[in-house]
């Protein structure tokens, strides 16, 4: 059987080819049913670049990118931003050439009723004079105005702030420039622009400064607009930490975090913070890790936070395979670790380069893009799905009653718990936080799952039982130490999907796998083990065969539940 270690799993959803665009620069947008949205700076027909949807499906994701714009030059040329969408579902971004002045564009892709425009509409096209040359995309405040950063050009020539205000009809047909760079207060604002709950707008430019190492930069909202001048927060400085090219994110008290491109301890780049205070802003940024080579380097891309305010981004290049890697930085009980978690490491064949700011889908999956790397060599689209972890805290998951319409939570679950619900009626048992495996005691627990949601379905050791999954993320339990036969079938395993089988270790797996067996019309691959305290178990996957072991669509690996030292066997659907 082919092993898995607990640690995410890194996964290829689409890949480029030339034809259906190549090198995707930015990071992914992501629609209320949970299609993604990107754009890839060149193509074959135009060379021009396009815009990309990947669709969500019941399983999954779709195996392969549908283009819905190839630009021209005439409508922009090399979108290299990333996509945001309105209320609508509107997609709006950048072009950093053509358009009227070939110096790039704002644009607009509506939403129809059968999918998207198939052409682009410009909202500007931006000239030297007031800025041009946009590289990162729109951000949109609450009243739908369009802020953005042109690399190049406005009154100081290094680079503006500008503004697309929303109007009644639609956008204005202008970009209103808010703050031209002159060097000394910045240059080359080349990444996508923060806005906090003030309407303040923050950013960073890659050079220019006080030090010449690039800032962190404020724009102030104002009664009338906006200050017509940045404030800088930071000045940066070789060896310190030069060079700032991610977005900035902002954590529940304000504070400000980015990343570095090179500089740091190691010179290979770094992860910073900058503190809010009761004035404003630290003028000192505060290094939180730096990137070793190994570890990663180079990290051009933004960060994402999750609801622990752990941080994740990527790495251009380090790694083992010099390909970049995906990382987390822990937040503690102090702070954050002062070192990064590689959570992947990229290895050319699904991915090389990735210098994006990740986001995270309804399942807290990661998904990305690679610039190069893939089987054409032209980029990938990628989704790191986290490991599972066994933990019974209360209030992690809640318990519906089907039937009857209960709701349990907030009860702590024990195993006592089967006695206070109604025996005859149907139960749902839904993680309220990915990664969570509910254990229960040794009674008939088998309960059924939603359509969609992280689910989690439990069998505290019958002899016989049926577990058919939703079109979620699902998680089955199964304890093999209880009774002398158990046969337990899965229905409607798929990628993303796991079961763990408690009672069951390495050595406890030497009576092999067969094809064809179960109950007719749910036959499978059929795991027959050996179970821990004696008896057997048998596990049968409906619609799969032993063909999945060896080709990677099903992957293993064992485990010791930290609560009780039980060891366990998982199966991870691909």
């Amino acid at each position: 059987m082919a092993t898995a270690a607990q640690v995410p799993t890194l996964t290829t959803l689409a890949s480029f080819n030339g034809l259906n665009g190549l090198n995707p620069y930015s990071g992914l947008a992501i629609d209320s049913n949970g299609d993604l949205f990107g754009t890839t700076s060149d193509d074959g027909p135009n060379h021009g670049g396009t815009v990309f949807e990947i669709a969500k499906t019941a399983f999954g994701y779709a195996s392969a990118p549908i283009t819905l714009v190839r630009f021209n030059g005439i409508d922009g040329a090399f979108p290299l931003g990333g996509l945001i969408l309105d209320s609508n579902g509107d997609l709006f971004g950048t072009t950093e050439q053509g358009g009227a002045n070939g110096q790039g564009t704002a644009f607009e892709i509506p939403k129809t009723a059968s999918g998207y425009a198939s052409a682009p509409t410009t909202l500007a096209s931006f000239a030297f004079a007031s800025g041009a040359f946009p590289v990162t995309g729109l951000t949109a405040d609450a009243n739908g105005d369009l802020f953005g950063t042109t690399e190049q050009g406005g009154a100081g020539t290094g680079g503006s702030v500008f503004e697309i205000a929303k109007t009644p009809t639609g956008y204005a047909n202008a970009p209103t420039t808010l703050v031209s760079f002159n060097g000394v207060n910045g240059n080359s604002p080349d990444t996508a622009l923060t806005i906090d709950a003030n309407g303040d707008l923050f950013g960073t430019t890659s050079d220019g400064g006080s030090s010449g190492g690039g800032t962190v930069y404020e724009i102030v909202k104002t009664a009338s607009g906006y200050a017509s001048a940045p404030t800088t927060l930071a000045s940066f400085k070789a060896p310190e930490l030069s060079t700032p090219q991610g977005s900035l994110i902002f954590d529940a008290s304000g504070d400000l975090f980015g990343t570095r491109g090179n500089g740091g301890s190691s010179g290979y780049g770094s992860v910073f913070e900058i503190a809010k205070t009761a004035s404003g802003y630290a003028n000192t940024p505060t290094t939180l890790v730096s990137f070793n080579g190994p570890n990663g380097a180079t990290p051009h891309g933004g960060l994402t936070a999750d609801g622990n305010g752990d941080l994740f981004g990527t790495t251009e290049v380090g790694g083992p395979n010099n390909d970049g890697t995906v990382y987390e930085i822990v937040k503690t009980a102090f702070g954050y670790a002062n070192t990064p978690t590689t959570l992947a490491s990229f290895d050319g064949a699904d991915g090389i380069t990735s210098d994006i700011t990740l986001i995270a889908d309804a399942n807290g999956d990661l998904v990305g893009t690679a610039v190069s790397g893939g089987p054409s060599n032209d980029g990938t689209v990628f989704e790191l799905t986290p490991p599972y972890t066994f933990l019974t805290p209360p209030y992690t998951f809640e318990v519906w009653d089907i039937t009857r319409g209960i709701n349990y939570n907030p009860l702590p679950v024990s195993t006592s718990f089967a006695d206070r619900v109604f025996p005859d009626d149907r139960f749902v048992v839904a993680a309220l936080r990915p990664g969570v495996f509910i254990q229960t005691g040794t009674g008939d627990d088998l309960l059924a799952a939603q359509s969609g949601g992280d689910n989690v379905l439990v069998d505290g050791g019958g002899l016989v039982n049926f577990e058919i999954g939703g079109l979620g993320r699902d998680a089955y339990f199964f304890d093999a130490g209880h009774d002398p036969l158990s046969w337990n079938t899965i229905v409607g395993l798929h990628a993303g999907d796991f079961a763990a089988i408690f009672g069951i270790g390495p050595q406890d797996v030497a009576a092999g796998a067969a094809d064809g067996l179960g109950a007719p019309g749910y036959t499978g691959l059929t795991l027959r083990m050996a179970a821990q305290g004696g008896g057997e178990a048998l596990v049968t996957l409906a619609g799969y065969d032993t063909g999945a072991l060896r080709d990677g669509r099903l992957l293993t690996a064992f485990g010791t539940d930290p609560a009780n030292g039980r060891e366990y066997m998982l199966i991870q659907a691909m």
